[in-house]
């Protein structure tokens, strides 16, 4: 009894493990299709190939969570909550593949997951046409512009041509790769479908693409404009080379924005090569292959309207033409007048001769085109100047390039300048403005581009380009200053003055005229009394005080009597002269009174007795 009972708990226990304990479950999952060993002679798109399975649950799964297709364990597909899933597979070429599948259940407690055995098929051969743009679900306004793109993968066959289909109806026809063609849209706004269809070169088999959807919307204001500008057409690139692509673009009623899908997209054979969000529209690209391309650019404005630019065409070959001026070296100077032999050398494209050599100066042709090596033309510059000079060469298979400029100088006689003002020995005062005046002359056959006027032969404290060439300058500290100018002509020569060397001083000297006074009148033969006051500014002094009659020094008192400086001059002639007094001080600082005008006068006799 007492066991009986000890074994009692034991049992309950026992018992509720197993009712509580989770139940089994588990999920299981088989490839239908295709079967194993099965061999496809050849798959084609857009059917390609149908992966089925179906899974199965046991135990407490209640529902399948998801079966992924793998082919050679790389996932397909993935199709959730089905017992019977599928895939469409598409081989990328002719082999033999590993499909399985792997089921995921939703269990009570937990997720179990199995994968099916392996289904091994042989492919023989692949077909597959993609329609890579528009993408399915693409929208577009109406009118605009756009690349319907394919691309077309054919392991036992030649494409002839591609044909692209909007809604049903041909779009147009590409009969080389890259398969893509420029389309606008002319259809109203709607829902339509869009496909493509490879004919193969038997004339006979076709290979579908896949259909994408594509709406157009209504439009709103207008398409940009796009031109391209770089390269032209016609022109020819060496393989692998960096090529330019330039474009140009404006929308009337709005902008072409600086954010994706913005800016200009450059396409070479319908393919986008690279995108600029911002003006001035320029990428590089190389060209893969000796052929020609088609280079197009599409501009996107602020409301989604797309315009492509006409088509240039480009030719790569395996290798351009090449030419280099040899002679002069490049920066090389002359004379005008004197003749200069242009010198060339020259090879031609992959597979061609040179046909000639031309010689250009600033763009323009010198002489004929030379067809014979060595290429040379004499040329003489008849101005002075500098002259880009270049050479092209042609070849036999019509392809054209141009060398590197070589810049070539030709001058005359040096120009000259000097500085005319102020005199050389001059004091002048510190913040105070002088005129400071320069007479350049130009170089023969050149004319004066500008004169520089400078501080001490660096600080350049003025610039004029035209007569009269005088800048105003205050000299901001005391002590000697050295002043040059320095001219520069048409030609590109240039030639800087003698130094004119004068003092600033802190303050000038003051003088006044006191006698005579303006307008007084004095007979010829007697004598004028001259009178100034002058002071200068310590620690200089007054040196001396001259009177000027007519511009010239008549008269000079080196000291003051009772505080004035005085002297005296007799005229000899009569008429209106003028009067100045100049003090000198110390420093050798001069300072001149304005002029003023005095009356000499002859001896006058008349007869008195008799009458007239």
């Amino acid at each position: 009894m007492n066991t009986l009972l000890r074994r009692i708990p034991a049992a309950a226990a026992w018992v509720a493990a197993l009712l509580l304990a989770p139940v089994a479950h588990a999920v299981s999952v088989v490839i239908n299709a295709p079967a194993n060993g099965a061999n496809l002679p050849t798959v084609s798109s857009p059917a390609g190939v149908t992966v089925s399975a179906t899974a199965t649950l046991t135990g407490g799964a209640t529902s399948i969570v998801s079966v992924d297709f793998k082919v050679n364990g790389a996932s397909i597909g993935t199709v959730a909550g089905s017992l019977a899933p599928s895939v469409t597979w598409t081989p990328t070429a002719p082999g033999t593949y590993t499909l399985t599948a792997t089921a995921v259940d939703n269990g009570p407690f937990a997720t179990s997951t199995a994968t099916s055995s392996s289904v091994i098929v042989t492919v023989g051969a692949v077909r597959v046409l993609s329609l890579t743009a528009p993408a399915s679900g693409a929208s577009i306004p109406q009118n605009s512009s756009f690349f319907l793109r394919s691309t077309a993968s054919m392991s036992d066959a030649v494409v002839g041509s591609v044909e692209f289909f909007v809604n049903g109806v041909s779009a147009g026809t590409v009969t080389r790769a890259p398969y893509n063609l420029a389309h606008t849209t002319a259809l109203p706004p709607g829902a339509y479908t869009v496909s493509a269809r490879a004919l193969l070169t038997d004339g006979v088999t076709t290979v579908d693409s896949v259909t994408n959807t594509l709406t157009v919307v209504t439009a709103t204001g207008t398409a940009p404009t796009v031109s391209l500008t770089a390269p032209s057409t016609g022109s020819f690139a060496a393989v692998n080379s960096s090529v330019t692509l330039s474009a140009v673009a404006s929308d009337a009623d709005g902008f072409i924005p600086t954010t994706t899908p913005g800016g200009v997209i450059f396409y070479v054979d319908g393919d986008p090569v690279a995108t600029d969000l911002v003006a001035p529209y320029s990428v590089t690209w190389s060209p893969s292959a000796a052929k020609s391309y088609s280079i197009r650019a599409l501009a996107v404005d602020d409301k989604g309207n797309q315009t492509l630019s006409n088509a240039v065409i480009v030719t790569a070959v395996a290798a351009m033409p090449t030419v280099s001026l040899a002679a002069p070296a490049n920066n090389a100077t002359g004379t005008v007048g004197s003749a200069v032999t242009l010198t060339a050398s020259a090879a031609a494209s992959t597979g061609a001769a040179v046909a000639g050599v031309t010689f250009f100066q600033n763009g323009t042709q010198i002489g004929a085109e030379d067809t014979l090596a060595p290429y040379t033309v004499s040329f003489t510059p008849a101005t002075a100047g500098t002259y880009a000079l270049t050479a092209t060469v042609r070849d036999d298979a019509g392809i054209s390039a141009t060398s590197s400029t070589v810049n070539y100088t030709a001058t005359s006689a040096q120009p000259t300048i000097a500085l005319t003002a102020p005199a050389t020995g001059a004091t002048i005062t510190v913040n105070t403005a002088i005129t400071v005046t320069a007479a350049p002359t130009a170089g023969t056959g050149a004319t004066t581009s500008q004169v520089q006027f400078l501080l001490g032969g660096t600080t350049i404290i003025g610039t004029v380009t035209s007569a009269p060439y005088s800048i105003s300058w205050t000299p901001a500290t005391t002590g000697n200053v050295s002043l040059t100018a320095r001219v520069l002509d048409s030609s590109g020569a240039s030639v800087t003055s003698s130094a004119v060397n004068v003092t600033a001083v802190t303050t000038a000297p003051v003088i006044t005229l006191v006698t005579p006074t303006a307008g007084q009148t004095l007979g010829v033969g007697a004598i004028l009394n001259f009178s100034a006051t002058a002071s200068a500014t310590a620690p200089a002094a007054v040196s001396r005080v001259d009177f000027l009659a007519g511009g010239n020094v008549v008269a000079t008192s080196l000291a003051p009597t009772a505080g004035a400086y005085t002297a005296s001059w007799s005229p000899s002639t009569s008429g209106v002269t003028t009067i100045a007094a100049r003090v000198t001080d110390s420093n050798g600082t001069v300072v001149t009174t304005s002029a003023i005008n005095v009356n000499i006068v002859g001896p006058a006799v008349a007869i008195t007795s008799p009458t007239n």
